[in-house]
């Protein structure tokens, strides 16, 4: 997934609070900036939060075995100042992510990947990028040059807008 988002032009760490994997370089990447964690309940957060600042010692919990979902422990907005310079913020689980004021035919350019097609499309801006023939968008995903599961993420958030 990281080489997925890493040849679109983001910036991605594998890391593991548990052996310790890409934590130097994670680290690293947070010198001074202030820098936001943000996930579901569940996903980690307060562990890593937890291995770069040990004194915090911050309440962690399991996964619930009932609902397969993290439990809500973190319920505020903390700052935490890094040792190595900038600061780390912490915010409470979040259960579903969505955008607001994106048209959608804005919503393409949000896909870093997609950027290079746009108009190229056989209906030009008008194309929706599903089954009209002649999409450069729908070619490129054949092609291999988007990945199949960003596009699918793309015609899902198109669909909610």
């Amino acid at each position: 997934m990281a080489a997925r988002y890493t040849a679109i032009g983001y910036s991605c760490h594998i890391i593991s609070t548990r052996s310790g994997q890409g934590m130097h370089e994670f680290r690293q990447s947070l010198q001074g900036r202030t820098s936001i964690l943000m996930g579901k309940s569940g996903v980690g957060k307060s562990s890593l939060l937890n291995t770069l600042l040990p004194d915090l010692n911050l309440q962690i919990t399991d996964i619930s075995a009932a609902t397969g979902k993290g439990k809500h422990i973190t319920t505020t907005l903390q700052m935490y100042s890094l040792p190595t310079g900038g600061a780390l913020i912490d915010t409470p689980g979040v259960r579903e992510f969505g955008l607001w004021d994106v048209a959608p035919g804005e919503l393409v350019y949000l896909f870093p990947e997609m950027r290079p097609y746009v108009g190229q499309c056989r209906f030009g801006l008008d194309c929706r990028h599903d089954e009209e023939p002649g999409c450069a968008i729908r070619a490129a995903v054949c092609a291999g040059q988007i990945h199949p599961l960003r596009y699918k993420s793309y015609m899902r958030i198109k669909e909610d807008l």
